[in-house]
């Protein structure tokens, strides 16, 4: 039942206690009325059994009206007690979906604050990833550059090998034996490169060939001391004095 059919047999039963209270009161104005119809038969002499007989049947039925009325009372009371645990039992259940009603806020709140925070550090992300990209951008044109200025510098090397090599068949031309060795021996590119040079130069030194030519020092050295091995220039290492083989 609802709290409204509880507040209907509140106020039935309420209504019940009102009636035998005004029953209390019929039965108290009967017994006056007897007492004072007692009184005054003593005094006239007169008949009452009829009127005592009368008056007992409405007392009979009084006891019985009030007997039911105190029933129902009875029983509506029980009832009132059951609606008021039932109550009692809602009640504690309201609490318990009101507590648990408070802790799905604070999961919410705490939700939205995570959510806040994720938000915030995604925009930190997609500034980083931007700024990388930018970046890389950089790093792309920059490759590009470099490429390009290597390709210039490998045709300039291409360009300033082509010259060399004419440059050692011009003096191939005018000097046989220069002429046979690059045509017979198995020189490498850097003993053509310090060969022409001491060619070119007739009289040289190492110091003087690493200032010039764009060779390891190292390479310089070792391609030196192998070209004087097979006979084709000599080098005093003492005086630092390189010559051409005539």
């Amino acid at each position: 039942m609802s709290v409204t059919d509880f507040g209907l047999i509140e106020s039935r039963l309420e209504k019940f206690e009102v009636s035998i209270a005004e029953l209390e009161k019929i039965f108290n104005e009967k017994v006056f009325n007897i007492k004072q119809i007692i009184s005054s038969t003593k005094k006239g002499g007169g008949n009452i059994k009829n009127y005592i007989t009368e008056v007992q049947n409405n007392l009979t039925e009084l006891k019985t009206e009030i007997s039911t009325l105190e029933s129902q009372v009875s029983s509506l009371s029980d009832k009132k007690n059951q609606f008021t645990e039932k109550i009692e039992t809602l009640t504690r259940e309201i609490e318990g979906l009101q507590n648990e009603l408070s802790k799905l806020r604070t999961e919410v709140d705490s939700l939205k604050e995570e959510n806040t925070r994720t938000t915030a550090e995604n925009n930190t992300l997609d500034a980083e990833i931007q700024r990388l990209r930018e970046e890389l951008q950089n790093y792309k044109e920059e490759l590009t550059d470099i490429e390009q200025r290597s390709e210039e510098e490998v045709q300039k090397k291409r360009e300033l090998l082509a010259s060399e090599k004419a440059e050692l068949e011009k003096i191939a031309k005018e000097n046989s034996v220069a002429d046979f060795l690059l045509k017979e021996s198995s020189i490498e590119l850097p003993e053509v490169e310090v060969f022409g040079f001491i060619l070119e130069k007739e009289k040289t030194s190492l110091e003087e060939m690493k200032k010039y030519l764009n060779l390891n020092p190292v390479t310089i050295r070792t391609t030196v001391n192998r070209l004087a091995d097979r006979g084709l220039i000599r080098y005093d290492a003492e005086t630092d004095v390189i010559m051409a083989t005539q």
